[in-house]
């Protein structure tokens, strides 16, 4: 299985462009690429990480080999890896819904539970849909409270799940911390954090300690990043000195706080940590191509449909996991590109008057 990793690795350097090699240079001379956080290069990175948790998740519908490249592969994916495999995932969008905020104000902070809320609940809840009438096809049941509380992310009916509890609640929460704070961003930014803790606390409370809700904090994270990009970026990008200490503190911290994993303050600060360091290092490092870029874009239907192959195939005896891998990864594709497209339609058809009257308003 090590096998996908190493291809993974390769696509990577499939257009990677660094500044100190000449013809790799950032358009403007500099060694530091400023885009690092745009759309372009940010679906870059999820891209790569939707990858990682398709090839977790594959790997437990497969009986692993005891040889050493399997062994390697688990260690990478599941220990050293781990669940930092989806800091990125919310650090980016703490980041987004912060500059959206900034940008665009009252109007923004209205329509989050439209927008926001409402339409990734809409569409988890059709991708849950699928997932029941497979479940019943293939002569599996669940309970009516399974089933109801699946719709919004408590429960699973075989899909994966609590990334869609946590970033609807994230989403609500920030509504309600900034409908409070009102232009007051920090204010709003410190809400947000409070909440995400209370949150994290009820994770724990109602899910216990081995539920995956550990990389919560990412997401303030990334709106705080926001916030204070510019004194961040004015102090790193000073000199080449400031840049590779910090790289070099956050990536020490990391390791300490990897080593130290099973207590979960050092948890949730390894993965902040691997957010962070993964954030300094796109901005010497800039990996962006198509490839990425386009599972990037299909991140919400690469992880809510990949589950779907894995399971028929699972149901009927696939047990090569080579080929398990490769063959869900290609349905999953296959799945989720008309899935986004037909999202898309019914966006246009339920949000597209929200989004006639918020232009208006600001006209």
């Amino acid at each position: 299985m090590i096998i996908f990793l190493i291809a993974l690795g390769l696509l990577c350097l499939y257009g990677i462009s660094i500044p100190f090699i000449k013809t790799k240079k950032p358009s403007d001379g500099n060694t530091y690429y400023k885009d690092y956080l745009s759309l372009d290069k940010t679906n870059a990175i999820k891209g790569i990480f939707i990858i990682i948790v398709f090839l977790s998740h594959s790997s437990q519908f497969v009986t692993m080999a005891p040889s050493l490249p399997d062994r390697a592969y688990d260690i990478l994916i599941g220990t050293i890896i781990g669940q930092s495999m989806v800091s990125l995932f919310l650090l980016y969008s703490g980041y987004g819904v912060m500059l959206s905020i900034d940008k665009k104000g009252k109007n923004y902070i209205k329509s989050i539970p439209s927008k926001r809320v409402l339409k990734v609940l809409l569409h988890f809840a059709i991708a849950v849909v699928i997932f029941g009438l497979v479940q019943l096809a293939l002569g599996k049941t669940f309970s009516i409270y399974e089933y109801l509380f699946s719709l919004i992310g408590w429960e699973s009916l075989g899909n994966s799940n609590w990334y869609i509890f946590v970033i609807l609640c994230l989403y609500f929460l920030t509504f309600i911390a900034f409908t409070i704070a009102k232009e007051n961003k920090r204010l709003g930014l410190g809400m947000t954090f409070i909440l995400s803790v209370l949150l994290l606390t009820a994770m724990i409370i109602f899910k216990g300690e081995n539920y995956w809700y550990d990389t919560i904090l990412c997401y303030p994270l990334g709106m705080a990043y926001y916030l204070f990009q510019e004194k961040i970026e004015s102090f790193l990008f000073k000199n080449k000195v400031n840049w590779y200490i910090a790289l070099a503190i956050t990536a020490a911290g990391y390791i300490a706080a990897f080593m130290l994993r099973k207590y979960l303050p050092f948890t949730l600060l390894r993965h902040l940590l691997f957010g962070l360091t993964v954030v300094l290092f796109t901005q010497k490092v800039s990996i962006n191509n198509k490839i990425l870029r386009f599972f990037g874009k299909h991140l919400f239907s690469i992880y809510i449909l990949q589950r779907l192959p894995m399971l028929v195939l699972q149901h009927f005896g696939f047990t090569n996991r080579y080929l398990f891998t490769i063959v869900t990864f290609v349905i999953t594709i296959l799945l989720a590109v008309p899935f986004d497209y037909l999202l898309g339609q019914l966006d246009k058809i339920l949000f597209s008057n929200q989004n006639k009257l918020t232009k208006e308003k600001r006209s």
